[in-house]
């Protein structure tokens, strides 16, 4: 919130999330304020003549234009081993006057390591949530036991498709949304305010861990339809920070629900949520990198056998 109170505030500035939906969701918002500001991801341009502001997904971070602030979110995925990269070329390819790094403390030893390098000044500032989450005594075991504001985590599409099917096979007064990492944002604007609305019909919530990375909605209880995900190497248990990250979505500050539940579908489940929520985190060591384009680019025209020792050297 404050970072985007900050980047608000100031006469240019950029947002780099995770999602496009979150970068559409951020540009909707600083439009909804009267500032000009363009969406840029992978999937969709939208540029606004004379913009000041810009909202993008990480990997489109534009790294040659200079900005008064920038808000780079989840900057724990630093660490992770496919897209770490990105927020490494980020965060110390950015030209601003301030950055604002939103994520978990895990965080903290890398960006400390990289201001070294950088010389540049950090400022550490830790939030408490602001609502209480418990986790439930014993899972719900069938999908018939859900309540209004629940919110089914699955990690793929042919999932959640399938539980919003069993779910409103028990009755008509039982509709779902769906959101998913890739469903077009105006989609995805239509889920989320028909699951928001308290008026609505569609009193429950099918999602992947999509939801886990602020997006912000009215969710009573998170349960998990299972404890493990393909990350696209292996199917693997969930982290502690991954299960963390997802069931705090649920009893937001100021939303419909102000405290949160968590659990599971099977009673099996349960020990591993529960030794997670209470487990610390590992803190970040290491931070992704990548060659860039144009690094690529200049190593395809030396011939490594007969190149001199300073060009290899100065590539490196």
């Amino acid at each position: 919130y404050n970072a985007l109170q900050a980047l608000m505030s100031a006469p240019t500035g950029l947002y780099c999330g995770p999602l496009r939906l979150l970068a559409w969701e951020v540009s909707t918002k600083l439009r909804e304020k009267g500032i000009q500001c363009s969406l840029i991801t992978g999937n969709e341009i939208d540029r606004i003549d004379k913009s000041t502001h810009i909202s993008s997904t990480i990997e489109m971070a534009d790294i040659k234009q200079y900005f008064d602030v920038v808000v780079i979110d989840e900057m724990q995925l630093i660490g992770d081993y496919h897209r770490g990269w990105a927020w490494t070329k980020a965060f110390l390819g950015l030209q601003c006057n301030q950055i604002h790094l939103c994520g978990s403390s895990t965080m903290i030893p890398i960006v400390k390591k990289l201001c070294l390098e950088t010389k540049d000044e950090l400022i550490i500032k830790s939030y408490n949530r602001l609502s209480k989450l418990t986790v439930s005594k014993r899972a719900i075991n069938s999908y018939k036991n859900i309540k209004p504001g629940d919110c089914i985590v699955a990690f793929d599409r042919r999932t959640l498709y399938k539980i919003k099917r069993i779910i409103e096979s028990f009755s008509n007064k039982h509709k779902c949304c769906v959101i998913y990492g890739s469903l077009p944002p105006i989609t995805r604007k239509d889920q989320a305010q028909l699951f928001s609305d308290p008026n609505s019909t569609f009193n429950y919530l099918v999602s992947t861990d999509a939801i886990g990375m602020g997006l912000n909605l009215s969710i009573k209880r998170i349960i998990f339809s299972e404890m493990t995900k393909f990350d696209g190497l292996k199917r693997r248990p969930l982290t502690s920070s991954e299960i963390k990250q997802i069931a705090g979505r649920a009893g937001r500050y100021q939303s419909i629900y102000e405290n949160g539940e968590v659990t599971c579908l099977h009673d099996e489940d349960m020990d591993h949520l529960k030794q997670s929520i209470k487990q610390l985190d590992q803190s970040i060591y290491k931070a992704g990198i990548f060659p860039s384009f144009e690094q690529l680019e200049y190593l395809a025209f030396i011939n490594i056998s007969h190149a001199d020792n300073d060009a290899i050297q100065d590539f490196l």
